[in-house]
């Protein structure tokens, strides 16, 4: 079988495959695939099916055009196969049958790491039952069922067969399957899964790429509504906060139900519809937070950095990013350290990238606040308090800088860069 392979599909040695579960610009996982085939001086080429228009399969014109994509896909994906590295991005986001062909044909692996599906149910080790970081599959691997864990198919049937097959890549010799991870702190959990089942593969460092790190220019997209909202707002409110990420549980805004209730002369702004974030947390139980969605002192806008979030949070006295799961790089942060306003994050273990980045910036330029993550309802007491504390003390003006990108090595903004590093490892 393996010699049909090498004479259908001749290897292009020059040529180094990416298999991603993304390849549109719309998501950032598409974007970091894109950045690498855009090189001019290494060789890459993307394969995926193009989800782009495609939302849903509610018309029989959809289902047509998505399975001529994935026919389209598969035949390029089995001219690379035989490839001598094999880049795979998002593999739970891939059929089951490009897997399972990848990891018995394929002569070397080389998984980028974007989440923690390599030992999470659900990609992102949050746990909704906490709710919080969750290493429970780590010390028993059919925990999830335990949790009735969500996951990337959404169905707990299929995951089961996911499971055996992503058990293939693990089971490849030492050289074969390279783990490519954004930082050190998930490098770590890679070696400290693959402990736990005895398998030891090459891991490398090798940062991220993205072109959503400076954001001063954003910070200038003017929103004249929302500024005079904020001056509304400042009448009524002694300061106003504001949450920088998504309405999912791991980032972390559920927790903003909690503090704002201990701060009732400040005002909170959740950049989502209401309604979106409702439905998000309808299966989370936690007798430590009281799911109040109608506080006076919480706002909801429906915002994104096109139209004004970035001006938003540039204007508040403090930004929430409360990373929730053990993050790699998250980008939310990344821009929020550049703005004029502190962020305040917690600390969840030394596994999460983003709440280390936090914190080696707040050692090194005296900007922000960071918390243990919250586990009784007294902490978010201790930590409203503790806000007060800080602005109080601070003088506003002395913390409201621009602080410019320095000491972050493990980003790149720099195609032609990022590209030769993943090259230079084969």
């Amino acid at each position: 079988m393996i010699k049909f392979f090498e004479k259908v599909f001749p290897i292009n040695k020059k040529m180094i495959p990416i298999v991603s579960g993304y390849v549109d610009s719309n998501y950032p996982i598409g974007r970091v695939c894109i950045s690498l085939l855009n090189s001019r001086n290494f060789k890459y080429k993307l394969i995926g099916v193009s989800k782009k228009n495609l939302s849903n399969f509610s018309t029989p014109k959809k289902i047509i055009i998505f399975l001529i994509r994935y026919i389209k896909y598969f035949f390029v994906f089995l001219k690379y196969i035989r490839s001598p590295v094999l880049i795979i991005v998002a593999p739970f986001k891939l059929d089951i049958f490009t897997l399972f062909v990848a990891a018995i044909f394929c002569k070397k692996i080389a998984w980028l790491h974007m989440d923690n599906s390599f030992f999470c149910t659900s990609e992102y080790n949050f746990n909704y039952s906490f709710p919080g970081e969750c290493f429970e599959c780590l010390k028993n691997s059919e925990a999830y069922k335990t949790y009735k864990c969500k996951n990337p198919k959404m169905n707990l049937l299929l995951f089961r067969l996911y499971k055996p097959v992503m058990r293939l890549f693990f089971l490849r010799s030492k050289n074969n399957l390279i783990h490519l991870c954004q930082s050190q702190n998930s490098l770590e959990l890679i070696e400290l899964y693959e402990k736990k089942i005895g398998k030891f593969h090459r891991a490398e460092v090798i940062g991220l790429i993205t072109t959503d790190i400076s954001i001063i220019k954003e910070a200038n997209i003017r929103n004249p509504n929302l500024e005079k909202k904020c001056q509304i707002l400042r009448k009524k409110y002694k300061y106003i906060f504001t949450f920088h990420g998504s309405k999912l549980g791991t980032k972390g805004a559920f927790h903003i139900l909690e503090i704002a209730k201990n701060m009732p002369n400040s005002v909170f702004i959740l950049p989502f519809k209401k309604e979106s974030f409702i439905e998000e947390l309808v299966n989370m139980k936690n007798k430590q937070i009281t799911f109040d969605f109608n506080q006076k002192n919480i706002i909801y806008y429906d915002l994104n950095t096109t139209n004004g979030l970035i001006n938003l949070l540039d204007l508040s006295d403090a930004q929430f990013v409360l990373s929730s799961w053990s993050a790699p790089i998250e980008i939310a942060m990344i821009k929020s350290l550049q703005l004029k306003s502190p962020v305040i994050s917690f600390f969840t273990s030394e596994f999460n990238t983003t709440s280390s980045i936090h914190k080696n910036f707040i050692n090194k330029f005296k900007k922000g606040i960071q918390f243990n993550y919250p586990t009784d309802r007294k902490d978010y007491s201790l930590i409203a308090k503790k806000i007060y504390d800080y602005l109080k003390i601070n003088n506003i003006e002395e913390i409201r800088k621009y602080t410019p990108l320095e000491d972050m090595d493990l980003l790149c903004e720099n195609n032609e860069e990022y590209a030769k590093i993943i090259y230079e490892l084969f």
